[in-house]
């Protein structure tokens, strides 16, 4: 009669092949996570650390191509006139751009018991203009006044919006109305926009 193999022998051989082939997976599986890891990079940062950024090129972030303007001008109604009329600015509008105007602020001081009309603004493209009217309304007498000492009633009016002016000499126009022709009254413009580059 064949004599049978001792069964634990056997129990612990194919418990240590078993062993060694689940250790060779564990390494095999190490390895693949060792190699995935090599190729991503994680980066993590607090407020501490912040990651540095360098802003370039700083113009309208929604659109790259347009750059902020904006200036100011000033009209003075002399004594005896109720208005000053086509006075004529070179804007700093840079050669081979536009500038295209999102709003125009109007600010008026005048003497007390005066009103500030409005103001118009003309703005030349290929030497054609187009006005624009801007009302004002009555925002109260300043003892001190906004700019000029006062006392000054102070009137302020906004649009302009959809207007445009090319680089040059005498591209934009002022003209400041009033309801008197006694003292001196000022008119303060204000223009906001961007220029983009003309093809």
């Amino acid at each position: 009669m064949k004599p049978y193999p001792n069964i634990s022998i056997i129990l612990t051989a194919a418990y240590l092949l078993a062993s060694l082939a689940a250790s060779a997976a564990d390494q095999s599986t190490e390895e693949e996570h060792k190699n995935h890891k090599d190729r991503m990079t994680t980066v993590i940062n607090t407020s501490a650390n912040p990651v540095p950024v360098t802003v370039q090129n700083q113009t309208d972030s929604d659109h790259p191509g347009r750059t902020p303007y904006q200036d100011s001008f000033s009209l003075e109604i002399d004594p005896g006139k109720s208005a000053d009329k086509s006075e004529t600015f070179a804007v700093n509008i840079p050669a081979g751009t536009r500038l295209v105007i999102t709003r125009i602020n109007v600010l008026g001081e005048l003497p007390v018991g005066e009103k500030l009309i409005g103001v118009n603004v003309d703005a030349f493209v290929g030497g054609s203009a187009s006005g624009n009217f801007i009302g004002t309304t009555f925002h109260g007498t300043s003892p001190s006044g906004v700019i000029f000492g006062g006392p000054l009633d102070i009137y302020a009016g906004d649009g302009g919006s959809g207007m445009a002016a090319d680089a040059g000499p005498n591209n934009f126009s002022f003209s400041a109305f009033r309801d008197s022709t006694v003292g001196t009254a000022h008119a303060f413009v204000q223009v906001f926009g961007y220029t983009v580059t003309v093809p």
